[in-house]
């Protein structure tokens, strides 16, 4: 307000001073009357002007002052002059836009601290590399992981750390760093400082901004040790163990044919014995085998047109024995005898058998297993319902698990290893259907799996 004041008060001072200039500059021109007057009239005009300019100044000048002054003197944190113009409500609110700003301001900091402490705890390592693979910072967990401190690694090439045949690799990864999705995932092997080679599952990231790799590290060795003892046993299954026990199986079936003699009642229930135990050994392997397809995904399939009630009533026909033995009977519901799948025959009659199978199995003696077959608008669900004791609520989400069985004595009482359903649920996937179980303990159980329905053309 002082200022406005000065101001205006300066701008009518010289504005007085024109007027005097003027009366003294008309004076001093004629001595006579009408000369005085017409000389003042004739410096009027100058007068007005500079009045009008003068009072373009002052509004100007109150302008600036309302619009730019003011919001100035706020940036520099002049408050008293905002307190003179309006009174305490402006200064109030500047208040609060400072007691925000340093709320967000402690935000900031809590939030960098928060990613310092996941960047210090981490398992992972976490690495920034420039253009050239130098290492610009790398996380502490790098010492748990390598046996190096981080600043003893920093500055240093990351191919320095990798064996010969893979720093090509790596350096060709990162060359194509502009190309679009080149940049992903790769796995390397890194020499620790006890000269151990780590496998690591490598993820960069390029930011054109900062010219430099954002990578994280996870440790892989143990995973990679537990695949390949998986590969070699799986292998051990196959050549080693397969082909032999087969072999022993036709060697019993020739001793119960009686070529080599006849034999006792005691012979011939020891054989049987035997028979049974290698047939479920054969089982067995031929299940490993099936999952390692499964989850590699080298299963092959041969796909055709099906006929859904032919299929079921051969599944049915394979267990018919095993059930005569449990005393139990399988009924098939009336269905639509045109319902079609597509799918691998003899596949979907292996899901069918193991469902049946395990129904059969958990069903109590003289009781029925039903078979139901829903004809749903685009796909044909197939239900297999038991009697038995049913599965427990908090079990049914791990049912279609490998070795999963939910009462350890099943694996003996039941003479089973936990792969069955396992397999069920994998190879229905990969007929790209849905399998699931619906239960209620004490009640029986329905397990059931939809396939996609063949339309009519």
């Amino acid at each position: 307000m002082r200022q406005h004041i000065k101001v205006l008060s300066l701008l009518s001072l010289l504005l007085i001073i024109q007027l005097l200039l003027i009366f003294v500059s008309s004076t001093s021109a004629s001595s006579a009357s009408f000369d005085k007057i017409s000389a003042l009239s004739s410096r009027m005009p100058v007068f007005y002007a500079s009045l009008f300019c003068c009072l373009s100044m002052a509004f100007i000048y109150r302008w600036l002052a309302d619009n730019y002054l003011f919001p100035l003197e706020t940036i520099l944190n002049k408050p008293w002059t905002l307190a003179e113009r309006s009174g305490t409500e402006l200064p109030a609110g500047i208040a609060g836009l400072e007691g925000r700003l340093d709320k967000l301001l402690q935000d900031y900091d809590t939030v960098l601290q928060r990613e310092w402490l996941i960047a210090d705890f981490a398992l992972d390592l976490i690495l920034t590399l420039n253009e050239n693979a130098d290492i610009i910072a790398i996380s502490p967990s790098c010492f748990r992981q390598l046996g190096y401190a981080s600043e003893a690694l920093c500055g240093r090439s990351l191919f320095y750390f990798l064996p010969e045949e893979e720093t090509e690799k790596v350096r060709s990864l990162l060359s194509n760093k502009n190309e679009p999705n080149a940049l992903s995932q790769m796995e390397l092997h890194w020499k620790t400082r006890s000269d151990e080679l780590k496998c690591f599952r490598l993820s960069v990231e390029w930011s054109e901004n900062s010219k430099l790799f954002f990578c994280t590290a996870l440790d892989v060795t143990l995973e990679k040790r537990l695949e390949k003892a998986k590969e070699e046993f799986i292998a051990m299954v196959s050549h080693d163990l397969k082909t032999p026990v087969a072999s022993i199986g036709s060697y019993l079936d020739v001793l119960a044919s009686g070529a080599y003699g006849p034999l006792t009642d005691k012979g011939k229930q020891m054989l049987t014995v035997s028979q049974d135990s290698l047939a479920r050994l054969l089982r067995l392997t031929s299940d490993l085998l099936d999952l390692d397809k499964l989850e590699c995904g080298q299963i092959v399939l041969d796909m055709k047109e099906l006929n859904v009630e032919e299929l079921v009533e051969n599944a049915i026909q394979s267990v018919e024995n095993f059930a005569d033995a449990s005393n139990v009977e399988i009924t098939l519901a009336e269905c639509s005898k045109s319902l079609k799948v597509e799918g691998d025959a003899d596949r979907l009659i292996q899901v069918l058998i193991n469902l049946l199978s395990n129904a059969v199995k958990f069903s109590p003696a003289k009781s029925v297993v039903e078979v139901k077959i829903i004809d749903l608008r685009h796909s044909v669900e197939f239900q297999v319902i038991d009697q038995g004791r049913g599965v427990p609520q908090d079990f049914l989400a791990h049912v279609f698990e490998r070795y999963k069985q939910f009462s350890l004595s099943d694996s003996k009482d039941k003479k089973g290893a936990g792969l069955g359903l396992a397999i069920v649920k994998g190879l229905v996937e990969a007929h790209k259907g849905q399998v699931g179980v619906n239960s209620v303990t004490g009640e029986g159980s329905t397990f059931w799996f939809r396939l996609a329905k063949k339309m009519r053309i």
